[in-house]
């Protein structure tokens, strides 16, 4: 029978897989939602905010980019503010 996993506390005490999250002050995802950004933009400040803590800092940047031209995209041509 599979063992049942019991989780105590709040989630956002918790991280699953790892801890390159929960070392940093204040943590991404609380930034994320007091900024309240929109999905891409909070995807980067992750990896931005990670960079190097779980190894590879070009890869973390180079998703950062990658979420940033993502939300690019997703505006459009348009310039300026908006």
């Amino acid at each position: 029978m599979a063992e049942v996993v019991t989780l105590n506390g709040p989630p956002s005490d918790r991280q699953v897989g790892g801890d390159h999250y929960r070392l940093l002050t204040p943590q991404p995802s609380h930034v994320i939602i007091d900024w309240e950004l929109p999905w891409y933009l909070g995807n980067a400040v992750k990896y931005i905010a990670r960079c190097g803590l779980k190894g590879n800092r070009r890869q973390d940047l180079e998703k950062a980019l990658h979420y940033i031209q993502l939300e690019l995209e997703l505006m459009g041509p348009e310039t300026g503010d908006g």
